[in-house]
Parts: C-alpha cells; structure tokens; sequence
C-alpha cells in the first residue's frame, strides 16, 4: 500500500511539473499602422486575435488614433495576427509567431516578455487599381481527353 501511494505521489509530482511546449499567459502588442511615406494611418480598422488554444483566442477590432496606433492584449500561446484595412489602401496581414519573432521570448509571472512590444504595419496607397475581367466558365473550351494541348505565352 505504501508502494503504491509513493508511486502515485511520484507521477502526481512528475506531471505537475511537465511544462507545455506552448505555455500560455498574457501578451500585450502596440500596432503602428503608417503608409509607404512613414506617415501614421489614422481611422484604420485592426482586428484579429491571440491565439491560445488550436480553436479559440482573444479577439479585438479597433480603429487606430490619431498616431496610427493601437494596443491590444489578450491571452497567448504562440500566434499573434492582425489585419488591417482602410478605404484607399491594400488590405494588409500580419501573423506573428511569438517564440520565432523573439526567440529570447519567455513567460514570467504569467505574462509573456518582451511585454508590450511594437509592431509597424505598412500599407500601400491604391494607385490606378486595375480592374479584373470576369467571364463565365460555360463558354471555356476544354481540351479532348488523350489529345496534345498547346498553349501561346505572348
């Protein structure tokens, strides 16, 4: 009996103190939306989420201010990602992976350091966006089965 407490004592203890491979905790991130020129992006919408579990996370969708800037937080596992529109400008995402990003990354107290970190997002102005030509499939010829196909590439 006491041979059996002491082994289950001893995998009580050795699970405790496994560590995830992916620990979470808290993440805190400042976004800086600016254009090509360096010039802060006001009124741009970020959304996105920390990623904490391989289906759920901590959400947010805000407009930036004035500086073009952000500040969201949430809990984290491993994935940061961000996407940022504004009438004008092309969509633009970013996905950061936190360990690879700050590869001296590491939990302390339950939040994850470097605390608060700063992440510029650029977006490039739409100039003479082309529009894309459309055309039903039905009226596509598709070439015979066991016949050589050929193609023009000028």
């Amino acid at each position: 009996m006491k041979v059996t407490k002491l082994i289950i004592g001893l995998c009580a203890i050795s699970v405790l103190s496994c560590q995830s491979p992916n620990p979470m905790g808290k993440a805190s991130v400042t976004v800086r939306v600016v254009d090509q020129d360096g010039m802060p992006v006001s009124g741009a919408e970020v959304r996105g989420g920390f990623e904490y579990t391989d289906y759920d996370g901590d959400s947010y969708k805000v407009l930036t201010d004035t500086n073009g800037v952000i500040s969201a937080s949430g809990r984290l596992m491993s994935i940061f990602n961000c996407i940022v529109k504004k009438d004008g400008y092309y969509e633009s995402v970013e996905v950061l992976r936190w360990k690879e990003a700050y590869p001296n990354a590491e939990l302390k107290y339950g939040k994850w350091q470097p605390w608060n970190p700063t992440i510029e997002i650029v977006l490039k102005e739409k100039k003479n966006p082309i529009p894309l030509i459309v055309r039903n499939f039905d009226e596509a010829v598709l070439p015979l089965e066991n016949e050589p196909v050929g193609f023009d590439l000028f």
